[in-house]
């Protein structure tokens, strides 16, 4: 035992290697990213706002379930089968086998601490009340954590690949996406000492093929840990090889029918309890009709009994209709039909009146299901909204938006020169390219939120010699482009420039992805490796290629006086990479009170929008002072206003907000997929209990919620 009083087992599951950081660039430019700032502050004190945080985020959650309701339905526990269960050695060590394994919803700590390991899977049925349970293990495990006890945290297990990122490695990628002020390695220390308690909800959410992993992931971790699963599901995952090591498991019971009427009549008025009461008069009088024993099936959880209250709590809808034996004929029919009446009640526009019809509702929520299942996720974040529409829309819309924009400047330029073709070109270019690089590098990630991946190597450079190197490659790749521009004469000369430009970027940028690249698990490219190297050599050309071709066709349109429009054009480009690199060695952004979405949203639109008004202020600033110390200050003016605000447009747009600003705020709506306030949609949507939130991300209310969605989306 340490000083805190923790077991602090030295055989811990780890993945190898540094952090790096995972950030975009702007044109192809290389970019040099930081290694994590060492941990401010002790662990104590974080793990205090940690506790003081969770604790909120519990309370809320147990006030909209109703968990210290005085009517809530019983959930009880039973130890499950011997098969699902480790040796008992390795759960209770050189204690006894514990108490007990019985118990109901307030005793659930006392079953938690009878267990020596203090490792305990709880399994049970969909909408048993797993999630609920572990909201009331945490609350109490709060209660009586001392001033160094470990602090439990409720994990989400729906996005985890086990096969390409640690259990480690993922608490910390959630714990500072939903605790920002746990980033710069405050996450990683409160994981690595042992100062937080997992509570892994979800694991049947996990794909099939990874569960095993997962299993195995969950079992290195030596320190306590709680995981909830369905029963079936877990027990598929630890039939062919182990259950998870060192933990005892319970199973929750299903309710009994006379808990369910019970409830029913409770939660009713007395006219509506009459009708309830004859609903189970007729179920225990004729226990062997097919309508009875499909609404005794049904009735077994308190998800799909909260269900039945919500839906037939209307004047309008009588409870006897559950026992129609031609409309149910199985128990799954009838729990779809709760589902579709839960819905029903929540979005009435009588009793709920709101700003979008019932039928628009369901057809955005059917929409947004299926997006989920598609993409075989529970977690509902805005910055993967635009992660709906197929890549070739997002490659057209993205080009198309690109163009319109540029093509606008462009307009100025058409006055001088006649050069608005070229400009909607190469705004279809920069669009191309920025959803090339999507789809290589995955999706736009909020900036406070990149993830950290393990590198396989620990040999990296000090901060400040990257930094030398990064600004020398700058300069010489500028040189380069400079002299070439010098050289030449005429559009041959702007054609010589921009392919000079556009190699030596692009061979930069191609060194810098097969580097960073490396740690990446996740791209399907991983398993195609030449064709991981050309479609990396085409993304940093086209983007290399834009920012050539916006200097070097400029200064070509402007002969004879070539060398001066050389000089800046060097001097505005140069500043614009210069400005971008320092901007990303600075590190990135952070809003520790970005507790929820739209906090993180607002947060990364202020990090967008300021890294682009550094772009446009850089660049634009040195054009004007280059072009007048050259004696071309209309062109300076021109050169570097055009040329900021594209570099700043293309800043914005590889930003998980000019991602969301794009397809959610104007496609999606605009091709009726959502409405045109959809954070207000979202919003609307928790607030009549479709959807719950989950640190950073929304979900639907359950899973069967999910599902039952998707299944209707025609």
């Amino acid at each position: 035992m340490t000083e805190h009083g923790r077991d602090r087992n030295t055989n811990r599951g780890t993945v190898g290697g540094d952090l790096v950081q995972v950030g975009g660039d702007v044109h192809g430019d290389l970019i040099v990213h930081p290694e994590p700032p060492a941990p401010s502050g002790s662990p104590e004190a974080s793990a205090r706002e940690l506790a003081r945080r969770v604790a909120a985020l519990s309370r809320e959650e147990g006030e909209r379930w109703g968990l210290d309701d005085p009517g809530a339905l019983p959930v009880r526990w039973h130890p499950a089968p011997e098969a699902l269960v480790d040796h008992w050695d390795n759960v209770q060590r050189d204690e006894a086998r514990p108490r007990s394994l019985t118990g109901s919803f307030t005793e659930i700590r006392r079953t938690y601490r009878d267990v020596h390991s203090e490792r305990l899977v709880v399994l049970g049925r969909a909408g048993a009340g797993k999630t609920a349970l572990v909201h009331r293990l945490i609350l109490d495990l709060l209660a009586e954590r001392g001033r160094a006890g470990r602090v439990p945290v409720l994990f989400g297990l729906g996005d985890w690949n086990p096969t390409t990122t640690g259990l480690r490695a993922r608490l910390v990628d959630l714990l500072e996406r939903d605790h920002p002020f746990l980033v710069g390695g405050k996450a990683a220390a409160l994981v690595e000492d042992e100062w937080v308690l997992p509570v892994l909800d979800g694991f049947d959410e996990i794909p099939v093929r990874s569960r095993r992993e997962a299993v195995r992931e969950i079992s290195r971790l030596a320190s306590p840990v709680v995981v909830t699963s369905r029963r079936d599901e877990y027990a598929d995952a630890v039939g062919a090889d182990r259950a998870v090591r060192g933990a005892a498991v319970i199973e929750l019971d299903d309710l009994r029918p006379s808990e369910a009427a019970h409830h029913l009549r409770r939660g009713s008025g007395k006219a509506r309890a009459a009708e309830w009461a004859a609903v189970f008069e007729h179920v225990r009088s004729e226990p062997d009709a097919p309508e009875s024993r499909n609404l005794a099936a049904a009735l077994t959880t308190p998800l799909l009994v909260a269900l039945a209250r919500t839906g037939h709590d209307d004047a309008d809808r009588d409870p006897a209709e559950l026992l129609d034996p031609d409309r149910f004929r199985t128990p799954e029919r009838l729990e779809e039909h709760l589902l579709s009446v839960y819905l029903d009640t929540r979005y009435d526009p009588v009793r709920r009146p709101g700003r979008w019809r019932p039928d628009q509702a369901h057809r955005w929520l059917r929409r947004l299901a299926a997006d989920l299942v598609v993409r075989g996720s529970h977690d509902l974040a805005w910055w993967r909204v635009p992660a709906a529409l197929r890549r070739r829309t997002r490659v057209l819309v993205t080009a198309a938006s690109f163009a319109l924009c540029f093509g606008a400047p462009g307009l100025l330029l058409g006055l001088w020169a006649e050069l608005t073709a070229v400009w909607f070109g190469v705004g279809l270019l920069t669009g191309l390219s920025a959803e090339l690089r999507t789809w290589y590098s995955g999706e736009h990630e909020p900036e406070r939120v990149r993830l950290h991946l393990r590198r396989p190597s620990s040999k990296r450079r000090p901060r400040g010699r990257r930094l030398v190197l990064w600004f020398a490659l700058v300069f010489v790749i500028a040189m380069l482009f400079g002299g070439a521009v010098a050289f030449a004469g005429g559009f041959r000369n702007g054609l010589v420039a921009a392919t000079a430009f556009a190699a030596t970027f692009g061979l930069a940028g191609t060194m810098r992805m097969i580097r960073d690249d490396r740690a990446r698990r996740t791209t399907p490219l991983r398993t195609h490796p030449l064709l991981s190297v050309l479609v990396v050599v085409l993304v940093a050309v086209l983007e290399s290629v834009f920012a050539a071709g916006v200097v070097a066709v400029t200064v070509a349109a402007f002969a004879p006086g070539i060398a001066a429009e050389s000089v800046v054009a060097l001097a505005g480009t140069l500043a614009g990479a210069l400005a971008n690199g320092s901007v990303s060695a600075l590190g990135e952004d952070q809003a520790d009170d970005a507790t929820d979405p739209w906090q993180l949203l607002r947060a990364d639109r202020a990090v967008a929008l300021g890294r682009a008004a550094v772009l446009v202020l850089a660049t634009g600033l040195t054009a004007v002072v280059a072009g007048a110390v050259t004696g071309h200050l209309g062109y300076g003016l021109t050169f570097g206003a055009i040329a900021g605000i594209m570099l700043a447009a293309t800043r914005v747009a590889l930003s998980a907000w000019g991602g969301w600003l794009l397809f959610a705020r104007l496609w999606l709506p605009l091709t009726g997929r959502l409405p045109w306030r959809p954070k207000r949609f979202l919003d609307d949507a928790y607030d009549r209990g479709v959807l719950r939130r989950a640190g950073a991300v929304h979900q639907f209310r359950h899973a069967r919620l999910r599902d039952h969605l998707a299944g209707t989306d025609r």
